[in-house]
């Protein structure tokens, strides 16, 4: 490589990075619509958002399909999962399952999840899209991965539950929601 191609390469990638730090300067966080609920129903939503993790972190299979609506739907990549009912969900995440995501060699020590923020996207009366992001925290509490996702939310019955959601964080284990 001549010095004339190592100094422009240079000069890219110090350009890139200015632009980089530019864009995050003038990028603030997304706002988190669960801090303080502009009305009822999206303080209900945000509960319910808080249900599906809580009932996640605690391992509780029955409160994690209570959380959601059946038939429920997670895309994740090209991966499309459905369950149709409470039963289905629990049978293919069960306690056990639930404990072992700690040794997912994808996410070693993986032991609790938390919302970063969550931004209601859109709503009408039986329906809310949730904009979101999540992270993957280890024993200390340090970040092992985070993820943007969706969460579509209804009312069905007079109960808000999740219908549907779409993330980038993969499966990590067969047939398993998360």
């Amino acid at each position: 490589m001549t010095h004339f191609m190592r100094r422009a390469t240079f000069l890219t990638v110090i350009a890139l990075a200015s632009a980089c730090n530019v864009a995050a300067k003038d990028n603030p966080p997304p706002r988190d619509d669960c801090s303080a609920p502009a009305n009822q129903q999206i303080a209900e939503g945000c509960n319910t958002l808080t249900k599906f993790i809580d009932a996640f972190n605690a391992k509780d299979p029955e409160a994690f399909a209570a959380s959601n609506h059946y038939p429920h739907i997670r895309i994740t990549g090209p991966n499309v999962q459905t369950w149709q009912t409470a039963e289905d969900y629990m049978r293919d995440n069960t306690k056990e399952q639930m404990e072992s995501r700690e040794n997912n060699p994808k996410f070693k020590g993986w032991k609790a999840s938390r919302w970063d923020w969550r931004r209601l996207d859109g709503m009408s009366e039986n329906t809310m899209h949730f904009t979101t992001m999540f992270s993957r925290l280890n024993g200390e509490g340090e970040v092992l991965g985070a993820f943007e996702s969706l969460y579509i939310l209804t009312k069905k019955d007079g109960k808000w539950g999740v219908q549907a959601r779409s993330s980038f964080a993969g499966v990590a284990g067969k047939n398993t929601a998360y």
